[in-house]
């Protein structure tokens, strides 16, 4: 007989390749319960049919859900094409088991690192980082989806199936070598794990997307993780790992358990339940987000001086209001409720407004939508914290219709924990400061300076034609604590009838004279005869208690009865901001650049925006007068701690001495070198 070509060899071969792959596919195809015994063999066609069948549905893993199924009756029993069947039917020692093991652990991981990734743990309000509110499509979605939750990912109810049939019993003629009671309890046991793992990580990318898309987005990363045991398997049957591989997975598919012993009830309890509970968990979650147990109930706002001068006096704290809902969102109003963050749906989106109640054409939140003086860009969001501050927009009164990016604006949750006070969170969400911590969230462990000066080396604050102090004293309250306003404290130079003040106004100090006379509790009396102490103090309280904008602003430039003079003159200097969060953040004006208020330009009724506008710098500097640890002397001098005073460094033979508050000013002989200076 003549020996076969080269071509014919290769024939041959092929046709055992098919033959060996078409009898792995039958054996794999899932069969009929009954009858399969008796079942006549497929035709070598329907077994290439099959063949081809299962490179479409489980091309290197990825399989039909519905494929993956295993149900009883006519489609008889066989073990899924997963490495959790290849640790039940291998034996320990064998690579296919190790090898198994390792796929499992990568998989189990893979969902682990998802897990620690979505999880928040230090939050204990929102660990799963749910958003504050979603919308109703995103809504119906995640319904839906956690309603698809067990069927799109089967390990689940795979291991609950096998789990409760209960091992096979030992001693089957066509058991693999390796399959054992244990093994089948342990492999199964992993599966269940695994499937409780997807389902946990499930339910986390469901309630925490904002959109449908991004909900479908996370439906396809978890995709990706499901498949892998059966990538795994998917590779190892077709040899690309290892012919032992190959065998073992064969060995798989040619294994048939016995047929089910009943239990679909244990089974449909089961995904019953567990899709209950999904959805009444994401039920409990829709309540508490429906009741803004997910918004930020504190917010802590400063405005910019940049178009309005006066808007930074609406700086300050504004909390979630549960009785002001638009639509859709949360209201936050200020402690006086007459200034208030809204949200306004315009077109087919939305954004945050802000706004001030005023007598004239926004007499309440709902007229802030078409009478707005800031606003952020367009979102559909819930959450105003969503959006950078920077975004944001203003304008130069509510009425204009042009806008600008904003100069400057801050706004940031202040729910108090313990990232942003330093002092103790009371139960109304406050930063509680303990003794010597001073500022919003307890920031200053420094107290404030007892007594102001200016640096003797630059000139004192000069008034046009007025006279203008350049020292200043803390002022207290009653209980002999500093009176604060804006959450920095309040100097004063008391003379007779007015008293100049030190006061910041959200973002900057301001120094302007107050008309004793006019102030509510002094209004009538007799100014001499009133104690200086109390006299502070009924200042202390007044200043602590008036909001610059309603109580002095809009009563002499807005008010269309202008009935009421405010007690306060207009400033005559500001000073540099103070932004909060930043390097320039301090408690009080010291170290401050200071610029006269620019009087030349005309302020009248209703047109109070310029009020406040800085003009021409000034060379002073305000310093501490009363030296401490905490505000020590120059170089010239050194502090009488009892006193609270520099001593100042002199020349023993001719009695010349540093000078200033601080002994920050140089006799003129150092430069002469004529100076003998000591030390005292």
């Amino acid at each position: 007989m003549p020996a076969p070509n080269d071509a014919e060899q290769s024939k041959n071969s092929d046709n055992a390749d098919d033959k060996e792959q078409a009898a792995l596919v039958q054996n794999a195809d899932l069969e009929n319960t009954a009858g399969d015994d008796n079942k006549t063999p497929m035709n070598n066609n329907n077994d290439l049919s099959h063949h081809n069948q299962l490179d479409d549905d489980t091309h290197f893993g990825r399989r039909k859900k519905y494929n993956s199924i295993s149900m009883d009756g006519e489609y008889g029993k066989q073990l899924k094409n997963n490495v959790f069947s290849l640790i039940y039917t291998t034996k320990v020692s064998s690579p296919s088991f190790a090898l198994a093991i390792f796929f499992v652990l990568f998989q189990s991981g893979l969902l682990i690192l998802a897990l620690l990734d979505l999880i928040e743990f230090n939050d204990t309000n929102n660990p799963l980082r749910v958003p504050t509110d979603v919308s109703l499509e995103v809504r119906i979605t995640s319904v839906m989806c956690l309603i698809l939750a067990i069927p799109l990912f089967w390990d689940l109810m795979d291991s609950i199936e096998r789990l409760q049939q209960g091992a096979p019993p030992s001693g089957l003629d066509h058991a693999p070598p390796g399959a054992s009671s244990a093994k089948y309890y342990f492999a199964f046991s992993l599966q269940l794990i695994v499937g409780i793992l997807y389902q946990i990580a499930m339910f986390i990318l469901v309630v925490t997307p904002s959109s449908v898309v991004e909900m479908f987005l996370n439906f396809a990363a978890l995709e990706f993780i499901t498949e892998v045991d059966e990538i795994a398997f998917a590779l190892a049957v077709r040899g690309y790992l290892s012919s032992t591989m190959k065998d073992s997975c064969i060995a798989v598919t040619q294994f048939k358990l016995p047929p089910n012993k009943g239990g679909r009830w244990v089974r449909r309890v089961v995904y019953f339940l567990v899709t209950a509970l999904m959805l009444g968990m994401y039920g409990r979650i829709w309540t508490r987000q429906r009741a803004g147990a997910y918004d930020c109930t504190r917010l802590q706002v400063q405005f910019g001086d940049g178009y309005i001068t006066t808007l930074p006096a609406f700086s300050g704290f504004y909390s979630y209001s549960r009785s002001e809902y638009h639509d859709g969102r949360p209201a936050y109003v200020d402690d006086k409720g007459r200034s208030a963050f809204r949200y306004c749906i315009h077109q087919e989106s939305g954004y945050w407004v802000f706004n001030h109640l005023k007598n004239t054409d926004v007499n309440s939140i709902n007229d802030m939508c078409t009478n707005y003086i800031s606003r952020s860009p367009y979102t559909p969001g819930y959450n105003i914290m969503d959006l950078p501050s920077s975004t944001w927009f203003t304008k130069r009164s509510s009425t204009d219709k042009l806008e600008f990016p904003v100069d400057y604006f801050t706004i940031r949750c202040t729910d108090c924990d313990e990232t942003n006070c330093n002092g103790v969170c009371a139960d109304n969400g406050e930063c509680v400061c303990s003794k010597n911590q001073y500022g919003d969230n307890c920031q200053f462990i420094d107290p404030p300076c007892p007594k102001t000066s200016y640096d003797h080396r630059e000139p004192p604050f000069v008034g046009a034609g007025t006279f203008y102090s350049s020292e200043f004293d803390l002022l207290l309250n009653r209980n002999g604590e500093p009176a604060f306003a804006f959450g920095r404290p309040i100097y004063i130079f008391n003379a007779h009838n007015v008293t100049d003040v030190l006061m910041n106004f959200g973002r900057r100090y301001f120094m302007f004279s107050l008309k004793k006379g006019l102030v509510p509790s002094l209004q009538g009396k007799d100014l001499a005869t009133i104690d200086e102490l109390e006299e502070r103090a009924i200042i202390a309280e007044y200043l602590e208690s008036i909001h610059p904008y309603f109580d002095w602003i809009e009563p002499e430039y807005v008010s269309t009865t202008n009935s009421t003079l405010a007690p306060a003159t207009r400033p005559a200097f500001v000073s540099a901001p103070i932004d909060i969060g930043t390097a320039s953040d301090s408690i009080s004006p010291l170290g401050l650049a200071w610029w006269r208020v620019d009087e030349t330009v005309e302020v009248e009724f209703g047109e109070y925006y310029d009020l406040y506008i800085p003009g021409p710098a000034v060379e002073t500097t305000l310093v501490c007068a009363t030296c401490s640890h905490n505000h020590p002397c120059s170089v010239g001098g050194s502090c009488n701690i009892s006193a609270g005073v520099c001593v100042c460094s002199c020349d023993n033979a001719t009695g010349i001495c540093f000078q200033g508050p601080t002994c920050e000013v140089e006799p003129p002989c150092i430069a002469n070198e004529t100076c003998v200076i000591i030390t005292p």
